[in-house]
């Protein structure tokens, strides 16, 4: 390689690491029993996030973007298309408006079964949002499959300020 291509790489990889020391791993619970069965969720993180090891809400700024990412293990194969959603937890789950459902643009496709996998998720979080404390569910799941027994699912505490 080139210098400048060594440059190049070496600055890559000085941002990722100052990205990473950004994020911060939060405290999060799973979706339900059945989507703790057919996928474990881990070492989830999000950016900017500093209060989230404590368990308190994510605070993100109206008109700002927050990454969501975490580690996945399921214990399924894909047998169709991978689908994604990000949701507002109420009675009935309101997915978030605008968001992109396909799951092969914020992880591997297809995912390895029964191995750590990663979902890395930009949330734009719209300045006609309202502040206020809320619930979000964030969702991957084979669409021809069952998809109570094929996804991987987590919900976070968010604060929009």
């Amino acid at each position: 390689p080139s210098f400048r291509e060594s440059k190049m790489v070496r600055s890559a990889i000085f941002f990722l690491f100052i990205c990473a020391a950004l994020a911060e791993k939060i405290q999060f619970q799973p979706c339900d029993s059945t989507s703790q069965e057919s996928c474990r969720v881990y070492d989830a993180e999000v950016d900017p996030c500093p209060d989230g090891s404590t368990g308190e809400p994510c605070k993100l700024k109206r008109g700002k973007p927050a990454s969501i990412f975490f580690k996945y293990n399921p214990t399924w194969a894909t047998e169709g298309v991978l689908k994604t959603r990000a949701y507002w937890v109420s009675v009935v789950d309101i997915p978030f408006a605008g968001i992109d459902s396909d799951g092969c643009k914020v992880t591997t496709c297809p995912p390895v079964q029964n191995a750590e996998n990663y979902y890395n998720f930009t949330l734009d979080i719209a300045k006609s949002y309202p502040p206020n404390r809320y619930d979000v569910k964030f969702k991957l799941w084979d669409d021809v499959a069952d998809k109570k027994k094929k996804n991987c699912c987590m919900i976070l505490k968010i604060k929009i300020i």
